[in-house]
Order: structure tokens, then sequence, then C-alpha cells
């Protein structure tokens, strides 16, 4: 049985979501987890026709973002969170936005872009994945300003200045988090970083993937 009730998934554009995570996203739907999306843009400047009209264009990818919630078995409407395509940028309101939904929806799990992913060139993205891990502290944290009723969500783990999951808490595998201790005079979980090249990638070579 899932250890997780509620998810809650930000994407920077309309298929972001659906691409990165939607197999997972209707696995969850399908075993009863109720599911909400969220877009920072509405991706209105998303096509290659320099003749396109992006009022239109936001029309149509906001209609297909509903639809494809509802393929997944997510809750509709998707939330909108208002950003312009291709200038997103972290900003003290939108961190407050996300903190607001966050402590709205309560979910268990939020997933989101992973802003320190190596080769994530779209700024979009990077600025999406910060937007959401500064969105679930400013949720968490008792002394952020978000315009909500809603209490709190979840709550500080005072022994870990990460603000990672207190041992023993579950995660969405239905096991349970547990750090692992590092060897003494390491923080747990840092590998060793050393100056040698990758094989097989010459210097300047495009990396796959770019985000």
């Amino acid at each position: 049985m899932l250890a997780i009730g509620r998810a809650l998934a930000f994407g920077a554009h309309p298929d972001d979501v659906e691409l990165q995570a939607g197999g997972t996203l209707a696995a969850w739907a399908a075993r009863g987890v109720h599911v909400e999306l969220a877009c920072f843009t509405a991706g209105e400047k998303g096509s290659p026709d320099p003749g396109t009209d992006p009022a239109e264009l936001g029309r149509v990818r906001r209609a297909e973002a509903t639809a494809a919630a509802a393929a997944l078995g997510a809750a509709t409407p998707v939330h909108f969170l208002g950003a312009v395509d291709g200038e997103l940028e972290v900003t003290m309101a939108l961190r407050l936005a996300v903190a607001r939904l966050v402590r709205t929806v309560r979910p268990d799990v939020v997933l989101g872009h992973d802003p320190w992913r190596r080769w994530l060139l779209h700024p979009d993205h990077r600025a999406a994945g910060t937007l959401t891990v500064d969105g679930v502290v400013a949720a968490r944290d008792p002394l952020y300003k978000v315009p909500t009723g809603a209490p709190l969500w979840g709550s500080p783990d005072p022994s870990r200045s990460t603000g990672a999951p207190p041992r023993g808490s579950p995660d969405p595998s239905g096991g349970s988090f547990t750090p692992r201790p590092g060897p003494a005079g390491r923080r747990p979980g840092r590998r060793r970083r050393t100056a040698r090249p990758r094989r097989g990638r010459r210097r300047g070579a495009a990396a796959p993937w770019p985000g």
C-alpha cells in the first residue's frame, strides 16, 4: 500500500509534468492517490512558428493541460501561477504562490524540476525547480507570511539542518527514509569529487537531453 495519499506536481509549462512524471502520477492516481498539477506559465511561446499568436496558443495549451490531467487521473482544473513563458524568474511573489498552493493542497509528496541537474539549459525549468524547492520551505516554516488561511505544511525537523524528512518518515515507494551514516569527517550523502575526465565524452561534446 502506498505511503502517500496526496501528490502535487509543478512544471514550468504545460506538458513538462506529463512528459517527465506522467507515468508515475497516473500509476499513483490509479491506486487512489489524489493528484494535482500546477504550471508556472501557460507555455504561450512554445511554438517554432513566428506568426503564432501567443494568447491563442496559451489558451490551447491550458486546454491541453486540463485534458492531460484528466487522462492521468489528476484533479482539475490545473493550477496556473500566471508567469510569462520564457521569462520565469525566482521571485518572492512566486515562492509564496507555491507555498500557498502547498499549504492548501497539503500533499504528502511534491514533484518538480531538479534545479541542480547538470545540462538543464532551459531557464524556465531551472527557475521552476528553485521556486518549487523554496516554496516548499516557505510552506513548512511558521514565520513566512503566506497569504492563505491553511495551516503549516508538515513540520521542520530541528535535528537536520537540511530540513530533510526525519528518520523513519514514509516515502512514495512505501518504504521509509533512513539516512546512511557517512565515513568519518564527511557529510552523509556526498560523493568525493575527482578531477579525472569522464570516459567516452570529448571536451565540448554536446550532452544528451539538454532539458
